[in-house]
């Protein structure tokens, strides 16, 4: 075999491996879902959630809590967090989130939508957690695209997120951010965000 061939060969060989490493793990993963299958009305339906009163009530009493905090004592209650996260929520911080009216609402959401959606959190205007379904690794959100890009959105607006593989339960995931207003105003009073389970959504689009 002359070495043109040789060389074509190896070449071959190695597209084939990288072939069946990447069909593997397309097989692992499944193809990613359409977004398309996110509709206006299932947008509607999201923002609606936040029109409870509970949201501006709540984001309301953080921001006059927090509005006044320095960068330090930020970063402080943020490891405040992380302390308590650490050693199981069972103390001051944690534990006032976690069982807030907010925090309540957000996991009756997501149980009454059985698993089409899989996040829910709400942060005020600092980007401390107001409320939250799940246990978050940090207290401080204001680093995280979701919020920045939403804090500066107009009442209507959103983000999207791009969609994400979530390892952990084999599903695709997505999420929209938006800001939250008090009725009739137009400042924003803080961000919410909600995960789709994409997985989930395709699923029930197929039936």
């Amino acid at each position: 075999m002359c070495a043109g061939w040789r060389l074509w060969w190896r070449a071959a060989a190695v597209c084939a491996a990288l072939g069946v490493a990447g069909a593997g793990q397309v097989a692992a993963q499944g193809l990613p879902p359409n977004s398309g299958l996110i509709t206006p009305a299932m947008v509607d339906q999201i923002k609606r959630l936040t029109q409870h009163p509970i949201f501006a009530i709540a984001l309301q009493v953080n921001n006059s809590r927090h509005d006044g905090l320095t960068a330090a004592q930020i970063q402080e209650l943020d490891a405040q967090w992380l302390r308590e996260a650490e050693a199981g929520g069972e103390t001051l911080l944690v534990a006032a989130v976690m069982s807030n009216a907010l925090s309540n609402y957000a996991m009756r959401f997501l149980g009454s939508s059985l698993g089409l959606y899989s996040e829910f959190v709400v942060a005020d205007r600092q980007g401390l957690t107001a409320g939250t379904s799940h246990m978050m690794h940090d207290y401080f959100q204001a680093d995280e695209e979701w919020f920045t890009a939403a804090i500066v959105l107009e009442k209507g607006q959103t983000w999207w997120s791009d969609l994400e593989f979530h390892e952990a339960t084999g599903t695709w995931r997505k999420q929209i951010s938006f800001p939250v207003m008090a009725e009739g105003g137009s400042t924003a009073l803080g961000v919410a965000r909600i995960e789709v389970n994409m997985t989930e959504l395709n699923r029930r689009s197929a039936l």
